[in-house]
């Protein structure tokens, strides 16, 4: 699931196997500086990725707190060997040259209760979903 908004020049990415209640979001062309979050249950998808809209019209500095709603975070910086997996393995589309930040919740993630659909095809003409 990638997110795309008129006004802003980044995209939100969002991924999440078909059936997992949790994935991770990250953003991808935000400049100087990309955010990610791991492990998100997926019914906080659209409230994490709002923050990171919010979050790409502000100054974001490491060890700085941020609250959406009930959502408060910790924008933690990434160690270099941490960042160096997750390039290879989850941030995949991220500028390789941007500060990365982590927001990492405060009181953990709400316990996941939602699981991502089977299928995000909108109309749908998979084989494993025609009827």
């Amino acid at each position: 699931m990638t997110t795309r908004m008129s006004s802003y020049k980044h995209t939100v990415v969002a991924v999440y196997n078909p059936g997992d209640v949790t994935g991770f979001i990250y953003t991808k062309g935000l400049s100087p500086f990309e955010l990610f979050a791991l492990d998100v249950p997926y019914e906080l998808v659209d409230e994490v990725a709002n923050l990171m809209n919010f979050l790409s019209r502000r100054i974001v500095l490491p060890n700085q707190t941020a609250q959406s709603d009930d959502l408060m975070v910790r924008i933690s910086p990434v160690r270099t060997k941490q960042r160096k997996h997750l390039m290879r393995t989850k941030l995949l589309q991220m500028q390789p040259d941007a500060v990365i930040l982590q927001l990492v919740p405060l009181e953990g993630w709400a316990t996941a209760h939602m699981s991502a659909p089977e299928c995000f095809c909108e109309e749908c003409k998979c084989v494993d979903c025609e009827v």
